[in-house]
């Protein structure tokens, strides 16, 4: 199966080192669009201006470091496209990919501390909830 438009959502962890090499490796073998995706999680009231102006810089900060791990793919002849958005996690993501036709999601699950807590990761989340397939990388 070949996929048009691969989403890569980003929390700049080492472990994203994964997710990006598998991607490069689907993507070298055909065209298709990556998008690197992240997400700053919002905190406090939004109407809070020192928030803000946090988010902002945790924003700018995030466009900085989505284009750098956009370079590991200038030796491959596809689109690759940033976006830094601010939100929750699963909700932005889902409807990033919603929104813009992805049809995979390539992300790193998270290693559950406690396997009896009722809060599913993040990872987990959007693989139960997202309409297109989803690859989790341990």
């Amino acid at each position: 199966m070949l996929f048009k438009h691969i989403l890569v959502p980003l929390d700049f962890s080492d472990k994203n080192d994964a997710a990006l090499e598998t991607v490069h490796g689907m993507v070298s073998l055909n065209s298709s669009v990556v998008s690197l995706l992240h997400v700053v999680e919002t905190i406090g009231s939004p109407e809070d201006l020192e928030i803000q102006k946090f988010t902002q810089q945790l924003q700018e900060h995030s466009e900085k470091e989505l284009l750098k791990r956009a370079q590991r793919f200038r030796d491959l002849d596809i689109t690759v496209t940033c976006e830094s958005r601010s939100g929750n996690r699963v909700q932005e993501t889902l409807a990033f990919a919603a929104d813009n036709e992805v049809d995979l999601i390539v992300l790193n699950s998270h290693q559950m501390i406690d396997n009896k807590s009722s809060s599913a990761s993040i990872s987990y989340q959007i693989a139960i909830l997202a309409n297109c397939p989803v690859l989790l990388l341990k």
